[in-house]
């Protein structure tokens, strides 16, 4: 299993000094044919246990785990670094959750004792406690969600956060590649096949020529358990 120093080491390597903002790792685990969940909705457990415990260690080494208030319905996951020994640093995590639906039972807000939340809305919403923070943020000039580069900027300048690890559906995953701040793409991929009526990993990215593909590099290739790890870098354009 990779050491979360190792890996680390390697994160923080990666990091773009010049890039004014939190270095951004998309981590995706979807079946061989980029699926998240089958038909019915189904996902627990797409990858299996060294994969997911190798998850731990990147949440342990990175500042910040962020995802979406559909993750947070859908799976209520705790999104701790959960290792034996336990993780002496534990992340941020943060909600992108516009309309304030994150329920006071889920394990993020019970678990507080165990690490801060963060949860960004598009409005004022009052009901921080200790370890919980509710920010506004801005929508989108198209008001299509929040805005995403407002985040970094809020996680960067009030909580030092250099490295965010992005662990969320189709639709937020895809409006991080849309809006050009991801840096680096860490795919889980299982030996399995769940077909085109399966949740896709990725929501529409509007391409309609094959200029405007999101261009990534291969940077390593491994095998963990059962499940192979694809690491890809991203070189953004203007």
């Amino acid at each position: 299993v990779l050491q979360n120093e190792v890996y680390l080491i390697t994160t923080l390597a990666m990091t773009d000094t010049s890039i004014p903002r939190p270095c951004v790792t998309l981590k995706l685990a979807t079946s061989l044919d980029g699926r998240i969940a089958t038909v019915a909705g189904h996902s627990k457990w797409i990858t299996g246990d060294i994969a997911r415990t190798r998850v731990h260690h990147m949440r342990a080494a990175h500042d910040c785990v962020l995802t979406g208030i559909g993750t947070v319905l859908a799976d209520d996951p705790e999104l701790t670094a959960r290792l034996q020994p336990l993780a002496s640093h534990q992340p941020l995590r943060a909600v992108v959750d516009s309309h304030a639906r994150t329920p006071n039972n889920a394990k993020l807000l019970q678990t507080l004792r165990q690490g801060p939340v963060c949860l960004f809305h598009d409005h004022r919403h009052h009901g921080a406690c200790a370890g919980l923070d509710r920010i506004q943020i801005s929508r989108t000039l198209d008001g299509s969600g929040l805005d995403l580069t407002e985040i970094l900027s809020i996680l960067q300048s009030r909580f030092h956060v250099k490295t965010v690890m992005v662990e969320a559906g189709a639709r937020l995953a895809g409006s991080f590649l849309r809006a050009k701040l991801v840096d680096k793409v860490v795919w889980f991929r299982a030996p399995i096949i769940l077909g085109g009526d399966a949740m896709s990993v990725f929501s529409a990215l509007g391409v309609t020529d094959l200029s405007q593909a999101i261009s990534l590099t291969c940077t390593d290739i491994s095998k963990v358990g059962d499940d192979v790890v694809e690491t890809y870098a991203l070189q953004h354009q203007d």
